[in-house]
């Protein structure tokens, strides 16, 4: 059985992880959302499902804005792999996200590959395999 895990605010990571602000480029606003995957899948648990109808609700109850699905991965494997992975992860969201009624035109996608690890100290983590939801 594989184990998932959602991580709900970037905040929290930073208390857990070293070097989140720096990894990031100034994106942990506090309401971002992450949804972190296993090693070498794109496919969402049913905890990444719950990350994304938080996300969804959170966008209808505001007012409507662009958000920015940000792809990333650890670092096992090829590097041309893991952008590839980050972008199939970030597309996997933002399918889910218009799924939950966030209009295409409203979700721009990126795609990092290994380049912005959120652990420093060990690239490889499970927390690197990621997509983070940007406000």
């Amino acid at each position: 059985m594989r184990t998932y895990y959602a991580l709900f605010m970037l905040p929290f990571l930073a208390g857990c992880c070293s070097s989140t602000a720096s990894t990031f480029s100034g994106l942990t606003s506090s309401s971002d959302m992450t949804v972190l995957f296993d090693d070498g899948k794109a496919s969402l648990s049913s905890n990444g499902n719950q990350v994304i109808h938080q996300a969804a609700d959170h966008y209808k109850a505001g007012s409507p804005v662009v958000l920015t699905v940000i792809g990333h991965s650890s670092s096992n494997g090829n590097e041309n792999d893991n952008l590839e992975l980050s972008a199939e992860r970030a597309e996997k969201v933002k399918s889910a996200l218009v799924q939950h009624g966030i209009p295409t035109q409203n979700i721009r996608m990126q795609a990092y590959g290994i380049s912005e690890p959120v652990s420093g100290s060990d690239p490889r983590a499970p927390a690197n395999r990621r997509v983070v939801i940007h406000w």
